[in-house]
């Protein structure tokens, strides 16, 4: 009969724990956050509306460029890069936020485990006669034969919130998606720099290489103004020819100090980007200074990998789903366990006697009721956060598509421009040495001579802007497709 009544005793108890197991599991289903396919939303076209020339010459070529190292060329340049990267202020501060994001990850790894305290403390109570312990109230002062009461306790504190819904998991999700974050923002400030560094570089390329058209028409300017003074002093032309000469000496002259002024705010520029201080810097070459042929498009589904900005936009989207699983927990029971172990005794000679011993075991659980609606506005407010960033992802992509059709077009139309232009020098130089030849003769009038070199030097600096302009186009196209390295 005992036995019978055992076996009823462990079978019910059997049945509580399986009961109390399904329970468990379900609540841990229930808390579940599913993630749906967010990058079905993209609508991913096959191809980009444009391409390049230099693609169809390297058709091996199925990758983007490594690093930047493969897509600059000039080693001014690429000394230049190298010192930004090592020495830009900015890149510096990135990294040391990545640094705090590390040590975050660390301790999100430790989540879920027990906090251990050690307490040592002691308490001194003096009775009043008149208290509660005194001679008018319970006469505890009569009885312990003094006035005061000692009591000394140093414990070991264990404190244990038991995760049955994957909080903590997603607490560690949080912490490793906000490193990666980082990681991509550091990633995206080097591809930015590393581009505006090549940018200005190429526009102070640009700007010495204008200046040295405007010099050399400065003394074409001088040899105009010569020769209208010798056809002056015979008596062939008007002083009015001669102050037209004069002024368009003047004109070109004038536009020296700009070029100059220009020049030396960008090179200031560019040094405050390798974090020195304003100087000149005559290492800048005349030299190409992009490998054209390392730029190969690919396709567009291509940036979701290359592109930092949109891994960083997924990760937040990551995020925000372990924030909502979070925010769901909290509407289920917390099992907390405290554990207290150690020594208390009135008297500090008895610390270390066998009676002194303390011990203390305490569960609970909490399961929330009312709690002002906090909770259930959260899981709202989270599932809205969730579905904002899936729009930012998306609105990034087609960002990033954007700004790569965008760098395609203007190379496809710079060139076409560059292309004319280099026609109209080829007139405009046969027609300055024309107009000097019938000048000489009497057959041409003095301003269709300032004529021409006027537009002669306004196509040339047009042909030395617009070979800035392919070079910034280039490097708005390697940033917007990104480093096939970036990981």
């Amino acid at each position: 009969m005992k036995n019978f009544k055992l076996k009823l005793i462990m079978n019910k108890a059997a049945y509580i724990y399986i009961i109390l197991l399904i329970s468990v599991s379900l609540l841990v289903t229930s808390c579940a956050v599913t993630k749906e396919d967010y990058r079905k939303r993209l609508e991913i076209e096959k191809s980009y509306n444009h391409t390049l020339l230099e693609n169809s010459v390297s058709k091996e070529k199925t990758a983007a460029p490594k690093a930047w190292e493969d897509f600059f060329t000039d080693d001014s340049l690429r000394y230049v890069i190298k010192e930004v990267l090592t020495n830009n202020l900015d890149l510096n501060m990135a990294r040391q936020s990545l640094t705090i994001y590390k040590e975050y990850q660390k301790a999100a790894n430790f989540a879920g485990l027990p906090n251990v305290n050690i307490l040592v403390g002691g308490k001194l109570d003096y009775f009043s006669d008149n208290g509660l312990y005194g001679k008018s109230g319970t006469q505890m002062q009569a009885v312990l034969n003094s006035k005061k009461i000692e009591d000394y306790a140093a414990t070991v504190n264990v404190g244990w919130e038991v995760d049955l819904y994957g909080k903590t998991r997603n607490k560690k999700q949080i912490a490793m998606y906000n490193r990666l974050k980082s990681e991509m923002q550091l990633k995206g400030l080097q591809i930015q720099l590393v581009a505006s560094a090549a940018q200005t570089y190429s526009y102070i390329q640009m700007l010495n290489n204008q200046l040295l058209i405007t010099r050399k028409n400065l003394q074409l300017s001088e040899n105009v103004v010569r020769m209208m003074n010798a056809q002056y002093v015979n008596g062939n032309i008007s002083k009015l020819a001669v102050q037209q000469s004069e002024r368009q000496y003047y004109f070109v002259a004038a536009q020296i100090p700009d070029l100059v002024s220009a020049v030396q705010i960008h090179e200031n520029y560019l040094n405050r980007l390798m974090g020195k201080n304003p100087k000149p810097l005559e290492f800048v070459s005349a030299k190409e200074i992009i490998n054209r042929q390392s730029v190969v498009l690919g396709v567009p589904a291509d940036l979701l990998s290359r592109r930092p900005d949109l891994k960083e936009k997924e990760y937040e989207v990551e995020v925000a789903y372990a924030e909502l699983g979070i925010a769901r927990t909290n509407l289920y029971p917390s099992f907390n366990i405290t554990a207290n172990q150690g020594l208390n005794s009135m008297r500090v000679s008895d610390w270390f006697n066998p009676t002194s011993f303390l011990s203390q075991f305490i569960g609970q659980l909490a399961q929330p009721l009312f709690n002002q609606r906090r909770n259930k506005t959260d899981i709202k407010v989270k599932k809205i956060v969730v579905e904002q960033k899936i729009s930012d992802f998306k609105n990034t992509y087609l960002l990033a598509v954007n700004e790569v059709s965008d760098a395609l077009v203007k190379i496809e139309k710079i060139k076409e421009k560059q292309k004319v232009l280099d026609d109209e020098n080829k007139v405009l130089q046969h027609a300055l040495k024309n107009a000097h030849i019938l000048f000489a003769n009497g057959s041409a009038l003095y301003f269709e001579v300032l004529t021409v070199q006027q537009n002669l030097l306004q196509n040339e600096l047009q042909t030395a802007e617009s070979q800035g302009d392919l070079n910034t186009s280039f490097i708005q196209l390697y940033k917007a497709l990104g480093e096939q390295n970036q990981q």
